[in-house]
């Protein structure tokens, strides 16, 4: 709820929709996963928590849900975990780069020699 609160405060949610709060936990026991645990939390529970006497009847409370995202394979790790974050909604992965394909690469300059300024 504290993720939920603190997007309402900085203001990084839609004006009437849920908070979507997110996050990622790692175990040292588990070396083969990580979990991304994921809550939609509505509007009228944060005004709730601002206002104890306001009627908590008209808002479903949120439920938590989990997901396991395996570490293995480790190159498409970080495209796995972005896409259980945010939410396909949010994230279309990046199109494949052929292996035969040279990706270009961003412009360089010219070396100076020492005495030029």
């Amino acid at each position: 709820m504290s993720l939920a609160q603190l997007q309402k405060r900085h203001a990084l949610a839609a004006p009437k929709g849920p908070f979507l709060a997110r996050l990622l936990v790692t175990n040292l026991a588990d070396v083969t996963n990580a979990y991304v645990y994921k809550a939609d939390i509505p509007r009228q529970l944060l005004e709730s928590l601002d206002c104890p006497t306001r009627t908590i009847e008209d808002f479903i409370f949120p439920t938590v849900n989990y997901v396991v995202v395996p570490f293995k394979p480790y190159s498409t790790f970080a495209e796995r975990f972005r896409a259980e974050l945010v939410g396909p909604q949010y994230y279309s992965p990046p199109d494949p780069v052929d292996s035969n394909q040279a990706v270009p690469s961003d412009p360089k300059g010219e070396k100076r020699e020492c005495d030029e300024e």
